[in-house]
């Protein structure tokens, strides 16, 4: 038996599609032909997949509190010669700048880091012995290893990242090369949060800081809200995930993710790499590079926006009600023309003389082709075939009860 085809890939979803390959995304092709209705038990997989999205905290809120964070730890960074570098009887790091000289407490990431880029003078072996030792001695033992440090060139210099901590002191959390790349992770999530733009309200997930390692990891979700065309082939939930830390050795990393329905109960995740950085060179090449690319990842989410929220605004049961009422359509179909900004004599006219809830879907469709307007033709499209589908649920629980 031929499974029903529904409204499903048209030129708008299509071209959803081929946005979603612009970012690198290789989608899985379904299983069975694009379209092809899908069963109860895929549908309910689609309904396990909304309501884990629903269960999901705003991520914009997250993503807010853990900017606003960072910037509570006032960081600022600080250039000194690395000869000039001791440790003071109180296992302060003491070191001389272009204009002066500096003392800060070390973090323990910063005393480990600052083992790291010493290497050989001071080793990462030296780290765990340093550590462990009281004060007095850890400078002490540090001072001693530095004597070797005579070897090195007098203009050599490390940047020292220094943060003021819950204790109100201001410390060193992490010592890095001159180079450093000064764009962290809190100017990292608000551009990402700008590039989003209103599409930010719509996701949902999770936004991690851990101040010990300064590492920032996020997974904005984005998910159809309701139940749509639900056929093979759609692509139902999008994310926009990133990592990065603020201390040596880091990198800004980016990746993207469709969740695709192929069919048969069966769905694909495809992902693609789209920012991969390490934390060198001028601040403005690292962020025009990871704007860019993160805008051309939202410009192609966002095309599915007017899909996956369009459930925010649109009381799609709306027709089906009317249609058991026994009302007419007239005051339905002005109130959607407006909320779609439709031409309503082009929607009038497609609609005369076929009053049913079909006839009302297929005039806003040719109201919405009319427009040559992508955004809008995927809204109403979204609507119609969420229509259709309550339509079809509302005719089969009497049949059911």
């Amino acid at each position: 038996m031929n499974m029903p085809v529904i409204h499903s890939l048209s030129e708008a979803r299509q071209s959803q599609l081929s946005a979603l390959e612009g970012v690198g995304i290789e989608l899985t092709p379904p299983i069975v032909a694009p379209g092809t209705e899908l069963d109860g038990a895929a549908i309910a997989n689609r309904d396990v997949a909304r309501r884990q999205y629903a269960a999901m905290p705003p991520w914009l809120d997250g993503a807010k509190a853990v900017v606003a964070a960072i910037r509570a730890e006032q960081r600022e960074d600080v250039v000194v010669n690395l000869k000039s570098m001791c440790m003071t009887d109180a296992a302060r790091l003491s070191a001389t700048t272009a204009t002066g000289s500096v003392v800060f407490p070390l973090e323990e990431r910063g005393l480990y880091t600052l083992c790291a880029r010493l290497s050989p003078v001071v080793t990462l072996r030296s780290f765990d012995t340093l550590y462990r030792l009281s004060p007095i001695l850890r400078s002490a033992a540090f001072n001693h290893l530095m004597l070797r440090a005579a070897v090195l060139p007098d203009n050599a210099r490390l940047k020292l990242r220094t943060r003021v901590g819950p204790n109100g002191v201001r410390a060193v959390y992490a010592v890095v090369g001159r180079t450093f790349t000064e764009y962290d992770a809190a100017d990292y999530l608000s551009d990402v949060v700008e590039q989003l733009g209103a599409d930010a309200e719509l996701a949902r997930g999770w936004v991690s800081y851990d101040p010990s390692t300064t590492r920032v990891r996020f997974n904005a979700v984005f998910n159809e809200i309701a139940q749509l065309d639900a056929g093979a082939g759609d692509v139902y939930r999008l994310a926009l995930v990133g990592v990065t830390r603020d201390d040596a050795g880091a990198r800004y990393e980016m990746h993207v993710a469709a969740h695709r329905d192929v069919g048969l109960q069966q769905w694909a995740c495809n992902t693609a790499p789209l920012v991969s950085r390490v934390h060198r060179g001028p601040q403005d090449a690292a962020q025009a590079h990871i704007v860019g690319q993160t805008g051309l990842a939202t410009a192609a989410f966002h095309k599915f926006m007017g899909q996956f929220g369009a459930m925010n605004t649109l009381a799609w049961n709306e027709a089906p009600k009317l249609a058991a009422a026994g009302k007419t359509f007239a005051k339905a179909m002005a109130t959607l023309c407006k909320q779609f900004k439709l031409d309503a004599d082009v929607v009038g006219e497609a609609f005369s003389g076929v009053p049913t809830v079909r006839g009302m879907l297929d005039a806003l469709l040719a109201g919405a082709a009319a427009l040559n307007d992508d955004d809008v033709l995927n809204a109403v499209t979204s609507f119609c075939t969420a229509t259709v589908h309550g339509v079809i649920q509302a005719k089969a629980a009497p049949e059911a009860a």
